[in-house]
């Protein structure tokens, strides 16, 4: 346990990953439209980090 700061930074990573995955998403105005445009393997990389971080927090 981490009481209740740990619980506050569990809940904040969550959050980030969650926004950090949404906005690797190839649609719109989103960056991951960007990024994918720019460069495919980056973008590959950068979305597997950020749905892997959502995963990985969510365990």
């Amino acid at each position: 346990g981490g009481g209740l700061i740990g619980l506050v930074g569990l809940v904040g990573l969550r959050i980030n990953a969650m926004i950090a995955a949404f906005n690797m998403l190839p649609i719109s105005v989103l960056d991951g439209r960007k990024v994918l445009a720019w460069n495919p393997a980056i973008f590959a990389v950068l979305m597997a980090a950020s749905v892997g971080l959502l995963l990985w927090s969510l365990l």
